[in-house]
C-alpha cells in the first residue's frame, strides 16, 4: 500500500489534552515507511499504546531507527544497556530478568525482540562527551518523499504518549507546507544521519553488543506472521479497553469549563484570586482572553449573582454574548447597547428589586456606562464583578466617571493584550487606581501564544519606500515648524498642543505617501489567488486611501469588502459575516484593530501603520488567529522620509518592524532586510530592538 503523510490533518502543536498518540503519532506511523527517532529514554511499553498503528507500518515494510541515551534502566531493556557496559556479567544477571516477564498476558519484550529480528527496529546507543543525550525529536518518511518532523518533551515511554499521564507537548513541521519547513526538516535529517553514522562531534554512537543482541533475539518469534498475529490480538484488546474507558468516563463525568482551559488561563485565575480578585491580565490576542474572563465569571457566580462587562464596540458585545451563552447557559445577559433599544428600561426594573437565584450579566460598550445614575446603581449591587475587556480603552478621559465610581467595587478584572496605554501616564494611573497593576505570572505574549500553538505561525515581509519630491518638501516644511516651536520658550502649554498637531500632520504625509498605493496594488495582485479561499486584511489610513486603492482592484475583478467606522452597525456586521464565509480582500481603517475574530484571515497588508505598541500588536493579532493548517503572511510598507535633520519617524517604524520580525518564521530574512533599511536611514540596528519583557515588567504588581 502506498503511504502519503499529506492525507493526515497535522496541527502545528499538540498538548497532552489533544491526544497526540491518537491524533498525530499513530496516524503518521500508519502513513510511513520509515521513522527516525532521537530520544533520551526508551521503553518497549510505548508500543503497547500504538500497536493498532504499528501493524500497518510493519505491513508497509516500515523501519524504525532509534537513537537513545545510555541512561536506560527500564525492566524490559535494561539488559541491553548493562550488556553494552559489561556483556558477560549482563548476560547472566539481566537477560534472565527480561525473559521472566514472558508470563504476562502480552509479551512486550518479545514484541520488541521480534521487531529487531525482522528488521523493523534498529537501536543505537549514544554516549555524550559531556552530560547525557537528551534530544527529543523524530522524523516520519512516506513513499512520496514527504516528511513530518516533530520535537518536544515526549520520550519513547508509555507515560509520555498517554494523554492521561504526563503533561507534555510537541511542535510539528511538514515538508509540503513551505520552503522553510522543508529546509528545517532536511537539516534535522542530516543531523540524525551524523549521529547514526557516529560522525557527530562530541558523541559516540554504538550498536547493540552482538552477544546481547543474540541473547535478546532468542526470545523473538520464529516467523514474522506470529509477530503480526500477536500485534493484532493486542490491538483488539486495547481497542476494547479504550472503548470501555471512554464509556465509563462519559457516564461518570461531564467535561467542564475548567477541563478544557489552558494552563495560562488557569494560572491567571489563580493569581487573580490570590490578589483578592483584583488586577490586570495581559493575554495576547487569540490566546483565549475571553475564555479567561468566562472562567472568572464561572467562579464568581458560585457565590454571587451580578456581573458587569464593558467592551469598546458593538461587535464585541455580540461576541461576548455568544461566548457566555455557550459556556454559561444559566446566566441571563442584558445587552446594554444600541442593539437593545429598551435596555435602560429593563435595567431600571431589575436593579430596583432583589431577584433571588437569578444570575445576571450587564454587558455593554464603554459609552453605555457614562450615566452617573446607572453607574451608581451598578456599584450598589451586592457582590458585583466588574470585568473590563480591552481595559486600556477605559483609561481615556471620556471614561473617567466609569473608573471613578466603580473604583470601590471589590471584585474587578481588566483584560487586554496590552493593558497599559503607551505614553499616557494619567490614563494608566486611572486604570491602575481602579484595577491594580498587571498581575505576576499573568503575561502571555504573542511569542508565547505562537510557541504554544494558540496563534498561527507567520512570515513577515517588510518593504521600504521613500517620499516623492513634493511630499518630501511638505515633510521638511513641517519639520522646520516643529524645530522652531521646540526652540521657543514662551507659552509652553500651548506649544505642547501645537507641537502635537504638527507632528500628527507630518506623520500623515508618510502614512499617505503616494508610492504606497502602487506598491499595495502590486502586492495584492501578485499574491492574491482566486478560488483558494484567501482572506486579506488591508489596513489603511482613511476613506480617501481606501478609495484610491479600491478603484484599481475593482478593475482586476478582485472580491472586495469595505469596513470603517462610518458604516452603519448592521452594514459592518453583514460585511464581516460575508468576509468570514467567502474569500476576498477587506479594505479597512483602524476599527479592525481590536477584538474582531476572523480566524480564516491569513494575509495582512499594513499600508498605514501605527507606531503605538498596543495598536500594532493588536493589528498583527487579527491575522494570527488559529485556523486549520494556517501559516499567515504579513506584508508591511515602511516609509523613510529622509528629512533635513533627524529621522525619528523611520526609527519608530523600524522598532515596530523588528518586533514583527522577532516572532516570524522567516526571522533571518526579515531582519536582514530591516538591517539594510536601518543603514539606509543611517541608524544602528542594535539600537532598534524593543524589549517587550521590560515593557511589561515595569507594570507588574509589586515590581514597579
Amino acid at each position: 500500500m502506498t503511504t502519503n503523510l499529506e492525507t493526515i490533518k497535522i496541527d502545528g502543536v499538540y498538548h497532552q489534552r489533544d491526544k497526540p498518540l491518537e491524533n498525530f503519532y499513530g496516524p503518521c506511523l500508519k502513513q510511513s515507511i520509515k521513522y527516525d527517532r532521537a530520544v533520551g529514554y526508551f521503553r518497549s511499553t510505548a508500543y503497547a499504546l500504538i500497536t493498532s498503528d504499528i501493524l500497518p507500518f510493519i505491513q508497509n515494510g516500515g523501519k524504525i531507527r532509534l537513537i537513545c541515551s545510555t541512561q536506560i534502566r527500564d525492566q524490559d531493556i535494561e539488559a541491553i544497556y548493562e550488556a553494552y557496559k559489561n556483556p558477560h556479567q549482563s548476560i547472566s544477571n539481566n537477560i534472565s530478568q527480561l525473559i521472566s516477564e514472558l508470563n504476562d498476558q502480552y509479551d512486550y519484550p518479545k514484541v520488541l525482540a521480534s521487531l529487531i529480528k525482522f528488521g523493523h527496529l534498529e537501536i543505537k546507543f549514544i554516549f555524550k562527551e559531556k552530560g547525557i543525550f537528551h534530544e527529543k525529536w523524530g522524523i516520519f518518511y512516506d513513499d512520496n518523499n514527504n516528511n513530518v518532523y516533530f520535537s518536544g518533551s515526549y520520550n519513547e515511554t508509555y507515560a509520555a504518549w498517554d494523554h492521561e499521564h504526563n503533561l507534555e507537548h510537541l511542535l510539528t513541521r511538514c515538508s509540503w507546507k513551505g520552503v522553510e519547513d522543508k529546509g528545517d526538516i532536511l537539516r534535522e535529517i542530516n543531523e540524525f544521519e551524523l549521529y547514526w553514522e557516529n560522525s557527530q562531534q562530541g558523541s559516540i554512537t554504538k550498536s547493540m553488543n552482538d552477544d546481547v543482541k543474540k541473547e535478546l533475539l532468542s526470545i523473538a518469534y520464529n516467523e514474522e506472521s506470529e509477530l503480526e498475529s500477536e500485534l493484532l490480538k493486542i490491538k483488539e484488546k486495547n481497542d476494547k479497553n479504550s472503548l470501555d474507558v471512554s464509556q465509563n468516563k462519559l457516564e461518570k463525568k461531564e467535561i467542564s469549563l475548567w477541563d478544557t482551559a489552558y494552563d495560562h488561563q488557569i494560572q491567571a485565575i489563580e493569581e487573580w484570586k490570590k490578589n483578592n480578585k483584583r488586577g490586570l491580565i495581559a493575554h495576547a490576542t487569540g490566546s483565549g482572553k475571553t475564555y479567561t474572563g468566562i472562567l472568572a465569571l464561572d467562579d464568581h457566580f458560585k457565590d454571587h449573582d451580578n456581573a458587569l462587562i464593558t467592551v469598546p464596540s458593538e461587535i464585541l458585545v455580540q461576541q461576548w454574548a455568544e461566548e457566555i451563552s455557550s459556556h454559561l447557559p444559566d446566566v441571563e445577559i442584558l445587552k446594554c447597547s444600541s442593539t437593545n433599544k429598551n435596555w435602560k428600561d429593563i435595567f431600571n426594573k431589575i436593579t430596583k428589586i432583589k431577584i433571588e437565584n437569578k444570575k445576571i450579566i450587564y454587558l455593554g460598550i464603554n459609552d453605555s456606562f457614562q450615566d452617573i445614575d446607572i453607574l451608581e446603581r451598578l456599584s450598589s449591587l451586592e457582590g458585583l464583578f466588574f470585568l473590563a475587556d480591552e481595559v486600556h480603552r477605559l483609561g481615556a478621559p471620556g471614561n473617567y466617571s466609569t473608573l471613578k465610581i466603580l473604583k470601590d467595587i471589590d471584585i474587578k478584572m481588566g483584560l487586554s493584550a496590552t493593558p497599559m496605554r503607551m505614553g499616557d501616564k494619567e490614563g494608566n494611573d486611572r486604570i491602575k487606581s481602579c484595577f491594580g497593576s498587571i498581575l505576576k505570572n499573568c503575561i502571555f505574549t504573542v511569542s508565547d501564544a505562537i510557541s504554544e500553538g494558540y496563534l498561527s505561525t507567520y512570515n513577515y515581509y517588510p518593504m521600504l519606500i521613500h517620499l516623492d519630491e513634493a511630499e518630501e518638501g511638505r515633510w521638511n516644511h513641517y519639520t522646520r515648524k516643529i524645530i522652531n516651536l521646540m526652540n521657543t520658550e514662551e507659552n509652553k502649554d500651548e506649544q505642547s498642543e501645537d507641537l502635537k498637531l504638527l507632528t500628527i500632520n507630518r506623520a500623515r504625509i508618510a502614512k499617505k505617501a503616494s508610492q504606497k498605493i502602487d506598491l499595495s496594488f502590486r502586492v495584492i495582485v501578485d499574491n492574491f489567488k482566486l478560488n483558494q479561499d484567501q482572506r486579506w486584511l488591508v489596513f489603511l489610513e482613511d476613506i480617501e486611501q481606501i478609495e484610491d486603492l479600491k478603484g484599481p482592484l475593482i478593475e482586476e475583478n478582485l472580491p472586495l469588502y469595505i469596513y470603517h467606522s462610518n458604516l452603519k452597525d448592521d452594514v459592518k456586521e453583514r460585511t464581516l459575516d460575508s468576509f468570514k464565509e467567502k474569500e476576498g480582500i477587506i479594505l479597512s481603517i483602524k476599527c479592525l484593530d481590536e477584538g474582531i475574530n476572523i480566524p480564516s484571515a491569513s494575509k495582512a497588508l499594513i499600508v498605514a501603520s501605527s507606531q503605538n505598541y498596543r495598536e500594532f500588536i493588536q493589528r498583527r493579532g487579527r491575522v494570527l488567529r488559529k485556523s486549520k493548517d494556517k501559516i499567515a503572511d504579513i506584508y508591511d510598507i515602511l516609509v523613510n522620509p529622509k528629512p533635513l535633520e533627524g529621522n525619528n519617524y523611520i526609527k519608530k517604524e523600524l522598532k515596530r518592524s523588528y518586533i514583527f520580525a522577532q516572532d516570524a518564521l522567516n526571522k533571518t530574512e526579515a531582519e536582514s532586510k530591516l538591517n539594510l533599511f536601518s543603514i539606509d536611514a543611517h541608524l544602528d540596528p542594535d539600537t532598534l530592538i524593543f524589549d517587550k519583557n521590560t515593557f511589561f515588567n515595569e507594570e507588574i504588581e509589586g515590581d514597579t
